[in-house]
């Protein structure tokens, strides 16, 4: 007996029927494998990759703050290296133009050169005007006029900053050999009030 085609018919219908399950079953497998490395791409590695471009940004930024700093670095050793220069002349400078008035460094200097060319100042004036970056001193005595001149040269060499306005001479009549001078001697010393 032979089939007939007829009873054959469900069969193949069947068959058909599975053969579309199958490809729609691989379509889905398709589209859902499609749909699963767009989910990968915009939620893991998207962000991955953003991550990564970010952090590569800020390594180029760190390192030119770093070239920077550096830059930096070496001008404050630079500077360092110069104000420590400067600092050990500034004895220097202090001493000729002092942060303060200085009365007992000026008295001693004063006295000193004095003292080593024979002249005793009985009196030494000191007058401190306000809102003024000097002050004044006043010196008079009687000397012979050798040691006038070597003690006015002495004080003039040192390295205090003075001011002479002006310098009056004048025979002293009472002295018994006639060879004495009055000195007056006003000074205007300067100092660099902060």
């Amino acid at each position: 007996m032979k089939p007939s085609f007829s009873n054959l018919s469900p069969l193949f219908a069947y068959l058909r029927k599975k053969r579309e399950d199958q490809k729609f079953a691989r379509s889905l497998e398709i589209g859902g494998t499609f749909l699963l490395i767009t989910f990968f791409i915009f939620f893991a590695i998207k962000p991955t990759f953003f991550t990564i471009s970010k952090l590569v940004g800020e390594i180029r930024h760190k390192k030119t703050l770093t070239v920077q700093l550096r830059k930096k670095i070496d001008d404050i050793i630079a500077a360092q290296d110069l104000f420590a220069q400067v600092q050990e002349k500034y004895f220097l400078v202090d001493e000729s133009l002092p942060s303060h008035p200085s009365f007992y460094n000026l008295n001693s200097l004063i006295t000193s050169a004095a003292a080593q060319n024979q002249i005793y100042f009985n009196k030494i004036q000191y007058n401190l005007p306000e809102e003024e970056i000097f002050y004044k001193a006043s010196l008079n005595q009687n000397s012979s006029f050798a040691s006038t001149m070597a003690f006015l040269t002495e004080l003039f060499q040192s390295r205090r900053l003075l001011d002479l306005n002006n310098l009056s001479f004048s025979v002293d009549e009472a002295s018994s050999s006639g060879q004495q001078i009055n000195l007056s001697l006003p000074l205007n010393v300067y100092y660099w009030p902060k």
